[in-house]
C-alpha cells in the first residue's frame, strides 16, 4: 500500500512538472537548499505569478517589510491509512554587503498539524524591518517535523527564487532572482 501510494505520488509530481513547465508564468522555482532527518512532502509556492516573498519599500526606497508566502507542509507517511503529525515553520531575513550571507532576524517557529493527505493550515507571515542598512537581502524558509514528543525529527530548508516587491513612490512587480533588491 505505502509503495502504491509513494509511486502514485511521484507520478502526480511528475504530472503537475509537466503541467508547470507549459506554464511558463506558473513555474515552480523554489530551491531546496538543505534537508536532514525525516520529512514529508513539502515546498514553497514560488512562481513570477505567486512570488514566495515580497519586499515592501518606503517612499524612500528604503526596505521596511518582507512578506513570505507559507509553505506547504505535510506529515511524514510512514505507513498504511492517514498519518498525522506536528510540523512548523519559520523564516530568516538574511543580509550580505558583498562578503557571504548573514542572519539579519529570525521569526519564530509557528507549529499546526497536518496529515500525510492534507497540509498543515499555515497563513502567509512578514516581518517589519527598522533601519535595515542598505544591503542586499534574501529569505530563508525552515521546515520542521516533530515526533509524538514534540522533539524536531526533521528540518527542511528552502529559497525563494522569485521576489515580489512594491514601492511608495515606484508601484509593484516581480523579478526571478535570489534577494530583495529595489528594480526601478
Amino acid at each position: 500500500m505505502v509503495i502504491r501510494r509513494r509511486r502514485l505520488a511521484t507520478v502526480l509530481m511528475a504530472l503537475a512538472l509537466a503541467l508547470v513547465t507549459l506554464v511558463p508564468s506558473t513555474a515552480l522555482a523554489d530551491r531546496a537548499v538543505s534537508h536532514s532527518g525525516s520529512r514529508g512532502v513539502h515546498g514553497l509556492i514560488d512562481s513570477q505569478e505567486f512570488p514566495a516573498a515580497t519586499c515592501r519599500y518606503d517612499s524612500l526606497v528604503q526596505l521596511h517589510k518582507i512578506v513570505v508566502r507559507a509553505p506547504i507542509v505535510y506529515a511524514r507517511d510512514t505507513g498504511s491509512g492517514i498519518q498525522t503529525g506536528i510540523v512548523g515553520w519559520r523564516f530568516r531575513v538574511q543580509y550580505s554587503s558583498g562578503l557571504g550571507f548573514s542572519t539579519y532576524r529570525t521569526s519564530s517557529i509557528v507549529k499546526a498539524s497536518a496529515t500525510d493527505r492534507r497540509p498543515a493550515g499555515f497563513t502567509g507571515r512578514s516581518m517589519q524591518l527598522s533601519n535595515p542598512p542598505e544591503v542586499e537581502y534574501r529569505v530563508r524558509v525552515d521546515m520542521y517535523w516533530y515526533d509524538s514528543h514534540g522533539n524536531q525529527i526533521g528540518k527542511a530548508t528552502h529559497a525563494p527564487d522569485w521576489y515580489g516587491w512594491s514601492a511608495t513612490t515606484h508601484g509593484s512587480g516581480v523579478r526571478g532572482s535570489d534577494t530583495c533588491n529595489p528594480v526601478f
